[in-house]
């Protein structure tokens, strides 16, 4: 009870490599989003089933190989996981499915939610193998916005709205009047796929990743990375070092072909 992880908080990220960096799209330029910020309009995104939020959460003992989480938090936002762990002759595998549902969307008055999975598995040999999947309804951008509602700079005072009418922040349109009869503009349903292939040996690890995503701005539009990463773990330091490059690459029909290369370099400290 409080603020934490909802109980699908984690479930896109089963990988057994441990390299940081490379997954889901993470440290993608702001020129790849509607606006420069990543929580508006991502072309890229892990649709996790969850964040850390007000919420009242239970997990369940372990039922064999699996646990069961369920969470309600502020606003009706409803998350709920299943996660598989069990190793076998040294080879470990792990999955999470999970599924978060979204309170209706003051503009749209439809629910948002998504449903997705991953799993990890690392052989004997150290070999190690990854993938992840999302689809979500409704979570992707809402571009189309300003074409059901007007756009305005300051909201009126409330004797100058129209009868029904309510005047609402968004982010990157600044201010929008909803009025009643208009119809309403749902976001896009975007997914994505992702897999990853990697090595561990010793303190060290190395993984390439594929990401492949889709709708997360508007209908059509398509977003890849390929990613390389290595990490190196010092024990008596209780240091992680961490080392990767992903290449970004958009395609979308309103702002065209955009590609980024970035560099990642990074450490964890424990104490």
């Amino acid at each position: 009870l409080g603020q934490g992880s909802e109980a699908g908080d984690g479930s896109a990220f089963s990988d057994t490599t441990g390299v940081f960096g490379i997954g889901h799209g993470a440290g993608a330029p702001t020129e790849f989003t509607l606006n420069d910020s990543k929580k508006d309009g991502s072309y890229f995104s892990s649709l996790d089933g969850g964040g850390r939020v007000e919420m009242v959460r239970y997990d369940t003992p372990s039922l064999g190989p699996a646990s069961v989480a369920v969470s309600l938090a502020n606003g009706d936002r409803v998350s709920a996981q299943l996660t598989l762990s069990t190793a076998l002759g040294g080879t470990s595998f792990g999955a999470k499915l999970a599924t978060l549902r979204l309170p209706p969307d003051k503009l749209t008055g439809s629910d948002a939610s998504t449903v997705g999975a991953s799993a990890g598995v690392t052989l004997a040999s150290g070999l190690t193998l990854s993938g992840a999947w999302a689809k979500g309804k409704e979570m992707g951008a809402k571009p189309a916005v300003k074409e059901a509602h007007a756009a305005v700079g300051e909201c009126p005072p409330k004797p100058k709205l129209a009868s029904g009418q309510t005047c609402l922040p968004v982010p990157g349109i600044t201010n929008v009047l909803k009025t009643p009869g208009k119809p309403a503009v749902p976001a896009t349903d975007p997914s994505y796929f992702q897999t990853e292939i990697g090595y561990k040996f010793g303190n060290s690890g190395v993984a390439v990743s594929w990401y492949k995503g889709q709708d997360f701005v508007r209908e059509g539009s398509k977003s890849t990375a390929i990613g390389i990463g290595a990490r190196h773990t010092l024990p008596k330091a209780g240091a992680t070092l961490y080392i990767a490059m992903q290449n970004y690459d958009v395609t979308d029909g309103m702002k065209g072909d955009q590609e980024q290369t970035v560099y990642m370099v990074g450490s964890l400290v424990e104490f």
